[in-house]
């Protein structure tokens, strides 16, 4: 019977290939590709940043990145028109970013100076805030940020208003004029019941949102963003790829926290990273009419990220203006509680937001956590609630609440005031879990690192049997190895601890074998690698102190040049910044506003002041003028917006002019000081 499942389970995977064949070739070409440039990374990090040839490699690598945009953007425009001409345009844009990237390594590799020989692009803005090259919307490098102010009504409209306004209308095009059947609107009014019930303010901000959409040129209904917020599906039955394909798209990720004796000054600190292909995303900023003023980074605009799908607005972190901060989704997919209790509840996001909004503190938390339903727990984290949230006086990380209930805190690994999480539950009270005794004996569980497979093969036979425990045994091996990092990244600093450790820990890199890429790839299943929760698979890193308000996001990796998470992990990223913008929530949209420009002016001051003491006009100095330039030309911009109005909208402009004033500074303060000392303060600066 085993071996007939098996059969089965294969036999549904060979279908699936079949009718998703250009789907599948297109996602091995962009991967084949990313790692390519993930090792022209890995050479360019090394080099001086100051230098004529890496300004040169930096450029070459940009239009790489632009190619390969436009390779998955035409992937995205076939996937939808399913027309061959748009197929073998996507092919033919994967074979140029392939032989671009290809050339590229060969010229890294071989240390040459020789330029890299391409056709040159024009970028255009089509009137939004993001560049676009050949209709391909690229990533920004910058993340822009969504200030929200009013009613739940006024937030939603104002939320689709100004996505529209930063990247177009093809960011919820997508998602607008769906024709659902009787079926999937009698589920969705289930998914809305739940929604009513635990956190009925989103039903407003959704009539919002609709309003606001197609008041700027995109006719959404309420049932299109509900959807987007819930999906149509009713609960799963079963765990994720139990009864077809794993599911092994969704994002890793990362989250660290510190307090008490583990901080310089007791108060927490949190940094935490997400590891997918990077996509369209913004960080959103609430100050509501009721409750209190949150920020929170969803991994995708639109609520979906690159290569997993619609995942529900799932994201980290975010954080209140109380001190309350949520770190990280706290390991999984988990699937621990038993089948007869999953059923309809709320999306982690929405739970998340709602505590945000009306708890105060982790003791608050906690109890309103455990008070939703267990929910739609067999498509694991992002489809029900529950997490991982911290404040100054300590943390939890909920991995069951059900038969068995089981709660994490710091303690139970060796920790002193500290907490950590990557991609798999870490307590040993786990062992309950029913998946998990179709395969007892392949368990194991120790400290710092929790949970892992004894043995891990990607695919064979009998993983097919149980091919959701093949997709557990992946995500569970991989977070294994980064949990032990981050105990020792974070134990050896006890005492320590501050803004600036915390970036260090996600500077460090982890190691991977020499050699060529197939080799140092197979290497991964035989535990040669030695990845860190810093890596080249980071989309974003945020670094959190709630209890002062101060929120950091970068995008990428926050060092040039490091190793990925994994064979099948890395985001290289256009026009990557290794920098960090800062906002504050302590205190009104307006003192955000101030602290932002004042920020942004003195790290423009401190480049000014390192960029004078260059001599000569080479390449290189040319290049960090042109980024000075760019931080002066932003904050010039911020300055003329906060002088025209005083609506949300160009508030939320001249917010979004201020943060990048900062990277483009900062940037330039990088690339001259040794070590990169990173202004994180107004009083730093100084």
């Amino acid at each position: 019977m085993r071996i007939l499942k098996g059969l089965r389970n294969m036999a549904s995977v060979t279908g699936y290939s079949l009718s998703n064949i250009n789907v599948l070739k297109a996602r091995k070409a962009n991967q084949d590709i990313k790692n390519t440039l993930m090792l022209v990374n890995l050479k360019l990090g090394k080099m001086d940043k100051t230098s004529e040839m890496y300004v040169q490699r930096i450029a070459e690598f940009d239009r790489v990145m632009i190619e390969l945009t436009r390779a998955k953007w035409a992937t995205s425009q076939a996937m939808q028109s399913d027309y061959k001409a748009d197929w073998k345009h996507s092919t033919q844009l994967y074979k140029s970013a392939a032989f671009m990237a290809d050339a590229l390594h060969d010229l890294v590799q071989s240390a040459s100076h020789d330029p890299l020989d391409y056709d040159p692009i024009e970028l255009d803005s089509l009137g939004t805030e993001i560049q676009f090259a050949d209709g391909a919307p690229l990533v920004p490098s910058i993340n822009p940020i969504v200030v929200l102010q009013g009613s739940d009504y006024d937030m939603g409209y104002q939320y689709a208003t100004q996505l529209i306004e930063i990247f177009g209308t093809w960011v919820l095009s997508r998602n607008a004029g769906n024709d659902y059947d009787a079926n999937q609107r009698a589920t969705m009014r289930q998914w809305e019941l739940q929604i009513q019930t635990h956190a009925p303010e989103f039903i407003s901000f959704f009539q919002g949102w609709a309003a606001g959409a197609t008041a700027s040129g995109v006719v959404m209904s309420y049932d299109d963003v509900l959807d987007m917020w819930t999906g149509h599906e009713p609960p799963s039955t079963g765990y994720i790829g139990e009864e077809a394909l794993p599911e092994l798209g969704h994002p890793l990720c990362s989250g660290l926290a510190a307090w008490g004796r583990a901080t310089k000054d007791g108060k927490l600190i949190t940094g935490s990273s997400g590891d997918h292909d990077i996509g369209h995303t913004v960080t959103v900023v609430a100050f509501p009419e009721t409750g209190n003023n949150y920020i929170f980074a969803p991994f995708g605009a639109d609520g979906g990220v690159p290569a997993a799908g619609p995942l529900y607005f799932f994201g980290h972190p975010g954080m209140n203006n109380k001190g309350l901060a949520y770190v990280h989704h706290g390991g999984g997919p988990k699937m621990i509680e038993p089948k007869e209790t999953w059923g309809y509840g709320i999306r982690r996001v929405i739970s998340v937001l709602h505590i945000l909004r009306f708890c105060d503190n982790i003791q608050e938390a906690r109890e309103m956590e455990m008070s939703f339903p267990v929910g739609d727990t067999g498509m694991g984290d992002p489809a029900t609630a529950g997490g991982y949230y911290a404040d100054s006086s300590g943390a939890f990380s909920i991995e069951s609440k059900a038969d068995p209930v089981i709660v994490r805190e710091s303690g139970l690994l060796g920790e002193t005031d500290f907490i950590y999480a990557t991609n798999a539950p870490m307590h040993p009270d786990v062992k309950a879990a029913r998946w998990l005794q179709s395969e007892p004996d392949n368990w194991e569980w120790s400290a710092p690192g929790g949970w892992r497979p004894k043995s891990f093969a990607e695919f064979t036979l009998r993983s097919m049997e149980n091919p959701h425990v093949m997709g557990m045994k992946w995500g569970w091996f991989s977070a294994f190895q980064r949990n032990q990092q981050a105990f020792a990244a974070l134990n050896k600093r006890v005492g320590e601890i501050d803004v600036e450790a915390m970036i260090d820990i996600y500077s460090e890199s982890g190691t991977i074998p020499d050699g060529e890429w197939k080799s140092i790839a197979k290497a991964y299943a035989e535990e040669k690698w030695q990845p860190a929760v810093g890596n080249a698979s980071n989309a974003l890193v945020v670094v959190m102190k709630p209890e002062d308000g101060v929120y950091m996001h970068c995008v990428g990796e926050v060092e040039r040049g490091l190793v990925p998470m994994s064979a099948k992990n890395s985001s290289p990223l256009y026009d990557e910044t290794n920098a960090f913008w800062e906002i504050s929530l302590k205190g009104t949209f307006s003192d955000m506003i101030i602290h932002a420009r004042q920020l942004a002016e003195r790290r423009i001051e401190i480049a000014q002041t390192l960029l004078s003491q260059i001599s000569g006009q080479d390449t290189a100095a040319n290049h960090l003028t042109h980024l000075l330039d760019m931080a002066q030309s932003e904050l010039a911009l911020g300055n003329l917006y906060q002088s025209q109005s005083d609506d949300v909208y160009t508030r939320a402009r001249t917010l979004r002019a201020f943060t990048r004033a900062q990277v483009r500074a900062q940037q330039v303060v990088q690339a001259l000081q040794t070590p990169h000392a990173i202004p994180t303060s107004i009083e730093q600066c100084v």
